[in-house]
């Protein structure tokens, strides 16, 4: 399970108080080019309106991330991808809001093939990470 949320550095948030969802509509938005990463579906999915289509765009969510810890604006964040950086202070969570991601991910191989050794240690390791994962996330 994936999940969505707005991440900022200290420094952006202190010129630019978030105090609540609308105030998104007034800072610099950090856009990626792959919808997995829409702030219009985001809105969309906690019932607001979509924002202006304006701001700087990315085809690296790491370049992205990178901007957004650099004071350029606010990014979309997948978790799984910024847990250090929040854990460090680089980034922040200036909002509590966040979106579930309509995105899975699937591990699948031909019912006929031949069963590998070491796809059945890539297939195991995989299970034992997501699951490792969400045991943190619960945590938390």
């Amino acid at each position: 399970m994936c999940r969505f949320f707005p991440v900022c550095s200290e420094t952006f948030l202190q010129a630019h108080p978030l105090m609540q969802l609308t105030d998104l509509y007034n800072v610099p938005l950090l856009r990626h080019t792959h919808p997995l990463w829409s702030w219009p579906h985001w809105f969309h999915s906690l019932g607001l309106p979509p924002p202006s289509n304006q701001g700087m765009m990315f085809d690296d969510s790491s370049l992205m991330l990178d901007a957004a810890a650099a004071g350029a604006g606010v990014a979309l964040a997948r978790d799984i991808l910024v847990e250090e950086d929040i854990r460090s202070g680089r980034l922040i969570r200036p909002l509590a809001a966040e979106v579930e991601s309509p995105w899975k991910y699937y591990f699948v191989w031909r019912a006929d093939g031949v069963k590998l050794p070491r796809t059945l240690l890539l297939h195991d390791w995989l299970l034992n990470e997501a699951r490792h994962s969400a045991q943190e996330s619960r945590l938390r």
